[in-house]
């Protein structure tokens, strides 16, 4: 919260100037707080909103995917799972304690990175690069990334972030995963 202002009143002044020139691509925001500052993006602007990525969990969804690889010994690129408030983690052979477990070192990973390197940046540019070579190529990517809510969860008319496929459109699909009442 402590960027909220700083990082809004930027994007205040730099997104008019944007479309004043006469931008008419895809946006990917990567300031925090991630999704204030892209439905601050939207409301400015009127563009269409999924022409407004931000990015969301989707570092955390990578930092879990990380944590879930190092516990079942699998590659991270061949786990699909997606950071929210808590993590289904199923395996037959693990128990309640190794999901616990997983989650801690999900959340924690950008302490340890910090701790490590004194900052955090390069984890995000990788994010928004990844994000925006899914547009340039029309990948149809499927990650989680902060989009407008449309009625998802019961909810609409800010940015969270949700499973989306990416392409040359933005947010070609939002992927709405069912959660229980307490997630």
């Amino acid at each position: 919260d402590g960027e909220l202002f700083v990082t809004t009143d930027i994007a205040r002044t730099w997104i008019s100037r944007l479309f004043n020139a006469g931008f008419h691509g895809v946006i990917i925001t990567i300031s925090n707080p991630c999704d204030v500052v892209a439905t601050e993006i939207w409301h400015i602007t009127g563009y269409d909103p999924r022409k407004i990525i931000g990015t969301g969990t989707a570092l955390d969804s990578a930092r879990l995917r990380n944590a879930i690889a190092k516990r079942v010994n699998v590659d991270q690129k061949s786990i699909g799972a997606y950071s929210h408030q808590r993590t289904q983690y199923n395996h037959p052979h693990r128990q309640r304690r190794r999901q616990v477990e997983t989650e801690q070192d999900a959340r924690r990973g950008g302490y340890r990175v910090y701790a490590g390197k004194e900052c955090t940046e390069y984890a995000i540019a990788a994010t928004a690069a990844r994000l925006t070579q899914a547009v340039l190529c029309d990948e149809h990517y499927a990650t989680a990334c902060s989009t407008l809510l449309t009625g998802e969860q019961g909810e609409s008319g800010n940015y969270a972030s949700l499973p989306c496929i990416i392409g040359a459109n933005g947010v070609e699909e939002v992927l709405s995963p069912t959660l229980t009442e307490s997630e």
